[in-house]
């Protein structure tokens, strides 16, 4: 059976201490193995959980010893339940880039766009950019025009 307690004394060079049960008794005899190894060092005053065995020379002790789960507050337990019913936020990451990819790709266009319609508007450009003449009557770019 498990009962909770009090560490009224300890003694750490030791090892070694006194639990005093919160319902009463007398104070039972603790060492640093009847405690989690993976488990901080013992404070005193700290509350307990223990189980009372026989030790080697008749006395009782505290064995298994553990740090009881400490009891949320209001707040926490409000909190917790909020937590588990909102949906979880997705990455933005994602939206971020397709937003950046299509504002790429109307630039692009845009650019394209411009230089199309100059390009029709002198025929003499597009046959410049090929380097075709277009004085005199020679011969243009495949489909420029020459407007004058």
């Amino acid at each position: 059976m498990r009962f909770e307690g009090t560490l009224t004394q300890w003694h750490v060079e030791r090892g070694f201490g006194a639990i005093t049960p919160l319902h009463g008794g007398q104070a039972l005899f603790v060492h640093i193995s009847a405690f989690p190894a993976s488990s901080s060092q013992p404070m005193q005053n700290e509350l307990l959980s223990f189980e009372v065995v026989s030790g080697s020379n008749g006395q009782k002790q505290a064995a298994r010893v553990m740090r009881p789960k400490p009891t949320p507050t209001f707040a926490e337990t409000a909190l917790e339940r909020h937590r588990s019913k909102r949906p979880a936020l997705k990455s933005r990451r994602p939206t971020l880039a397709y937003a950046a990819c299509a504002v790429l790709v109307l630039l692009l266009s845009a650019g394209a766009l411009i230089g199309l319609d100059y390009s029709q508007a002198d025929g003499r450009h597009v046959a410049k950019l090929l380097g075709h003449k277009t004085a005199g009557g020679t011969k243009l770019a495949a489909g420029a025009s020459v407007l004058r």
